[in-house]
């Protein structure tokens, strides 16, 4: 076979580190496995403004996949204490609309402190919502995203190339179980049609028929029923589509790219073909082999699931 062309998994995690107007920021990515693409990003609420571009760079480079992108500051040790600040913006309108109920109210209600820190937004990070951060530009938080991705597809090649050999490898024993099958079929095939003539000769030997016209006829008649028998419980047509769909998949590995869905498509029918020649088996180790098949075929599928 010829050399394959990259696939990649669904699965991957990447981290990177990059700066931002003078503040240092992390972006994490993590990629499961997903029928179509599902792409979550969740940004600090200063860069809330470049989240659909972020959406679009992962939907630009990847496929499939459940992705997650969080983009988050990095606040070291010893900047713990001051990378807070209080929100006094916030505290005020509090503290006026506080009031302004007890007026409405006609009560009288002290103000305290303890309680106001524990209102939302009393305590934002550092920074957070500053017109400097604010007013970033989507641009600007690109080169970190891109650095992220790149990273995640690095990972997703590394395990495409892994995971492609195993798929090459179960399907070059699926074509050993499709050329074993197809001997038994040939094989398999006089010897039910020899045991079949065996039967009918021994009965008209029991139960001779008066009249040669009228055995002639029935000789007739019973060879048509026996060729229809054998042409039933024939599996060429299903070891035919069997081998095209193995021929099929080959050419798609080839071509590489995001090819999982197809690959999950041909992999169904082969599934089909396979089950269809297990019914129709007429021995018992045509049946093994038939199963055998079967649960190449569903690993086969499993691992067609981690496809990109």
């Amino acid at each position: 076979m010829a050399a394959l062309a990259p696939i990649r998994s669904m699965t991957g995690f990447a981290s990177v580190e990059g700066a931002l107007r003078g503040r240092s920021f992390r972006a994490e990515i993590k990629a499961l496995n997903h029928r179509f693409l599902e792409v979550k990003v969740r940004l600090p609420r200063a860069l809330a403004s470049c989240e659909q571009a972020a959406r679009q760079w992962v939907q630009k480079r990847l496929a499939r996949g459940a992705v997650d992108l969080k983009i988050e500051p990095i606040s070291g040790a010893s900047q713990m204490a001051t990378d807070w600040r209080i929100n006094s913006q916030a505290l005020e309108y509090y503290c006026g609309e506080m009031r302004k109920l007890a007026r409405d109210l006609g009560v009288t209600s002290e103000i305290r402190v303890s309680e106001l820190m524990q209102l939302p937004d009393a305590l934002v990070r550092a920074g957070e919502g500053e017109s400097d951060l604010s007013a970033i530009e989507a641009a600007e938080l690109e080169p970190l995203v891109q650095k992220a991705l790149g990273s995640l597809l690095k990972m997703r090649e590394t395990e495409g190339a892994a995971l492609a050999q195993v798929l090459v490898k179960s399907l070059d024993q699926l074509a050993e179980r499709s050329q074993r099958l197809r001997q038994l079929r040939e094989t398999g095939r006089g010897r039910s049609q020899e045991q079949l003539g065996k039967k009918i000769r021994a009965a008209f030997e029991a139960h001779p028929v008066q009249g040669q016209g009228l055995q002639a006829a029935i000789e007739s008649r019973v060879s048509q029923e026996l060729a229809l028998l054998l042409e039933r419980t024939d599996v060429e047509e299903e070891l035919s589509r069997l081998e095209g769909h193995l021929n099929h998949a080959r050419e798609v590995l080839l071509s590489g790219g995001p090819v999982g869905r197809k690959l999950e498509f041909l992999f169904q029918e082969m599934h089909r073909e396979v089950n269809t020649l297990a019914n129709k088996a007429q021995d018992l180790e045509m049946s093994s082999e038939a199963v055998e098949a079967k649960i190449l075929v569903e690993q086969l599928r499993e691992q067609s699931l981690n496809v990109e």
